[in-house]
């Protein structure tokens, strides 16, 4: 149960409900397995990964949770490789070319009979609220499937009132700063490799990797208008990740000190392994999050519509 990238929304309100309360709403959207004719299906499943388990686990007041999402592989050149050959077999019967709607109907007729074929791909992800810090902490790399999960998230609460982070300081401006004067925040070891953007974006990216950033050319190209759009760095002798212009935390890799502790804290079924995986790393992330907020000058809220 590491996360390894991690989406931030914020409540507009406090977030009140304990386990046993966001266990009850979230049982009334469950994930319901597709069906023969479904294309995909999505709910809620048990982080622990068996039916039978709760939907919620709660650490510290921290409320993991986790979505799945069934998706049948139907992939569009096999259908229409099958249209094709049908087609051909009725043209050639001496029914006359077919017309764009008859094609299309024929389409639908074989991608239902398909479907009750098809394999079926699970995809899951996971989620946190920390009430403390008032994030809903999402692990997932693309920010349309961590929206793809508030969305359920509020459909199962009947309201969800968040915002996506903003702080008070602009978060490329303050990590170009950072770079240009190589002036970094004690919490913030070595940071080695970047992303820079042109102000207009037509006029490319540029790259660096496991670089020294204090070279006098990434100077230039920050001088020049460009702008640190990512930064991978190293946090506290904890983990290394990197962190974005849109808040957030990418490639999180956790260091030898924090697998040292793990380690120590005896877990003998898989129960046990998840919920100490969970408290020591929600431990760290609420520490790193809170420094990344503090370093950005903290968070604005926004009037809950």
């Amino acid at each position: 149960m590491w996360f390894k990238n991690v989406q931030l929304f914020q409540f507009q309100e406090p977030f009140r409900l304990n386990a046993e309360q966001l266990e009850e709403k979230l049982s009334e959207n469950r994930l319901q397995h597709c069906g023969r004719t479904q294309l995909s299906s999505y709910g809620w499943v048990s982080p622990f990964g068996d039916e039978g388990s709760p939907l919620v686990h709660a650490c510290e007041n921290r409320l993991l949770f986790m979505a799945a999402k069934e998706e049948k592989i139907l992939p569009a050149a096999v259908v229409n490789e099958a249209l094709q050959a049908k087609v051909a077999e009725l043209e050639a019967s001496g029914q006359g070319e077919l017309s764009k709607r008859q094609k299309r109907d024929l389409r639908e007729e074989i991608q239902f009979t398909m479907l009750a074929q098809a394999f079926i791909r699970t995809r899951r992800t996971a989620a946190y609220i920390d009430p403390k810090l008032g994030l809903l902490i999402i692990d997932s790399s693309s920010r349309p499937r961590a929206e793809e999960l508030t969305v359920l998230l509020r459909k199962s609460l009947g309201s969800l009132k968040i915002q996506a982070l903003k702080t008070a300081l602009d978060p490329k401006q303050v990590m170009s700063e950072w770079v240009l004067k190589q002036q970094y925040p004690d919490e913030i070891e070595m940071a080695d490799s970047c992303e820079m953007l042109a102000a207009e974006k037509d006029k490319g990216i540029i790259k660096c990797q496991k670089q020294d950033l204090s070279a006098k050319e990434v100077a230039n190209h920050l001088q020049s208008g460009k702008h640190i759009s990512r930064l991978a760095l190293r946090w506290a002798s904890k983990l290394a990740c990197v962190f974005h212009e849109d808040l957030s935390i990418k490639g999180i890799k956790f260091l030898d000190v924090i697998k040292e502790r793990l380690e120590e804290i005896e877990a003998e079924t898989r129960a046990e392994r998840i919920d100490a995986d969970f408290a020591l790393m929600s431990a760290e992330f609420s520490v790193l999050i809170n420094d990344m907020m503090s370093m950005f000058g903290g968070l604005v809220k926004e009037e809950a519509a």
